[in-house]
C-alpha cells in the first residue's frame, strides 16, 4: 500500500507524457526534459524581437510534443544536453537507425561526453567556417583588419601597394552619408583600440614572435638556400638559431617587426599564414566579438554530415569488444 501511495505521488508530481507506457518511464523522460531546459545554449523556437521569453512550462510542452512526434528530431536537436542513462527513453526506438546513431554518442562517462560534445563543435565551427570563407566578407582584408589590425599591418599591409591600400578605405557609398560618416568613424576607433591592445597585452606580443620567428626563419633559409644550394650543415643552422634567438632579445617585444622588403614568394607566403592564423582564431572560439558562437556550437545545420556519420561509426567500432577467433 506505501509504495502504490509513492507511485501516485511521484506521478502527481510529474506530468504524463505521451509515449510513455507506465508512470516511471514519465518520471525519467520528466528528467530528461528539465535537463534540456536547465541548458542555456538549448534552442526551442525562434522568437520575433521583443517577445517575452518562453517559461519552463512552454518549453517543457515544445520538448513533450517533439518527443512523442518526432524523436529522431528531438534526438538531433538536444543530444548534447542528454546523459547516459537518457538512452533508456529511446530503448524501444533503439532499431530505428537516426536514432540509434545519436544514442551511439551518447557515451557512459562524462569524460566521453566531453569529448563528443567537443569533436561536435569542432565539427560545426569547422561547417561554419568553410561557409564564411566561401561566402567572402567575413575574411575579406576589410574585416580581418579590424579583427587583429597589428598583426594585419605587420604581415599583410606593409608590403601593399598604394592602389591595393586606397581599396582598403571606407566604401563612398557609405561615406557619403552622415551616418556612413559616423560609422566609419566608429570602425576606425574600434580597429584603432583593438591595435592598442595587440600592441600592449603579452600574448597578442607572443604571437607575433612566433609568426615573425617563422617568417625570419624561412627568409633566412631561403637566402642560405641561394647561397649554398642548399647545403646547410647543423653547425650552420644551429649559428643561424642563435642569431635568430640573440635578434628577438634585443628588442621589446611589443617591438616585433616583420622585414621591410620582401621578395612577391614572400609576400604570398605572410598573407597566407595571416589568413591561416585567422582560420585558426576563429575555430578556438577567440572571435566571440564578432560572431555568435553559441548559434554556431547548437545549430544543427552546419552539421557535416559525411564527418558526423564516419566519428560514430568510428566510435561505435571502438566501443565494440573484440569477437573472440579460434585459431585452426
Amino acid at each position: 500500500m506505501e509504495e502504490d501511495c509513492c507511485e501516485r505521488e511521484a506521478s502527481s508530481a510529474e506530468p504524463a507524457v505521451a509515449g510513455c507506457s507506465s508512470s516511471g518511464a514519465s518520471v525519467a523522460v520528466n528528467a530528461m526534459f528539465r535537463r534540456v531546459i536547465g541548458h542555456r545554449e538549448a534552442y526551442f523556437r525562434s522568437e520575433q524581437l521583443g517577445s517575452p521569453d518562453l517559461t519552463d512550462d512552454e518549453k517543457r510542452t515544445l520538448l513533450a510534443e517533439l518527443f512523442a512526434t518526432k524523436p529522431a528530431v528531438f534526438l538531433e536537436r538536444y543530444w548534447q544536453f542528454l546523459e547516459h542513462s537518457d538512452r533508456d527513453c529511446f530503448s524501444h526506438l533503439a532499431h530505428d537507425y537516426d536514432i540509434g546513431y545519436y544514442l551511439r554518442l551518447l557515451a557512459p562517462d562524462r569524460r566521453g561526453r566531453t569529448s563528443g560534445r567537443t569533436k561536435m563543435i569542432a565539427n560545426r565551427r569547422y561547417a561554419a567556417l568553410r561557409q564564411l570563407v566561401a561566402d567572402g566578407d567575413y575574411f575579406s582584408d576589410e574585416e580581418m583588419r579590424q579583427r587583429e589590425p597589428l598583426l594585419y599591418d605587420q604581415m599583410v599591409g606593409q608590403y601593399l601597394s598604394e592602389l591595393e591600400k586606397s581599396r582598403m578605405m571606407p566604401k563612398t557609398e557609405r561615406s557619403g552619408t552622415l551616418v556612413g560618416l559616423f560609422a566609419d568613424f566608429a570602425d576606425t576607433q574600434r580597429t584603432a583600440l583593438r591595435r592598442k591592445e595587440e600592441e600592449t597585452f603579452e600574448d597578442h606580443a607572443s604571437r607575433r614572435e612566433k609568426l615573425l620567428r617563422q617568417a625570419r626563419s624561412r627568409r633566412r633559409t631561403g637566402e642560405l638556400d641561394g647561397q649554398r644550394n642548399g647545403a646547410v650543415s647543423d653547425e650552420e643552422e644551429e649559428e643561424e638559431e642563435e642569431e635568430l634567438s640573440d635578434d628577438e632579445e634585443e628588442g621589446d617585444a611589443n617591438e616585433v617587426a616583420f622585414p621591410a622588403t620582401v621578395s612577391d614568394e614572400e609576400k604570398a607566403q605572410l598573407r597566407a599564414e595571416y589568413i591561416s592564423h585567422m582560420h585558426e582564431r576563429f575555430l578556438a572560439g577567440k572571435d566571440e566579438e564578432f560572431v555568435d558562437y553559441s548559434d554556431i556550437d547548437s545549430n544543427t545545420r552546419n552539421d557535416p554530415i559525411d564527418l558526423m556519420q564516419r566519428d560514430a561509426e568510428d566510435d561505435y567500432f571502438d566501443s565494440e569488444p573484440p569477437t573472440n577467433v579460434k585459431e585452426e
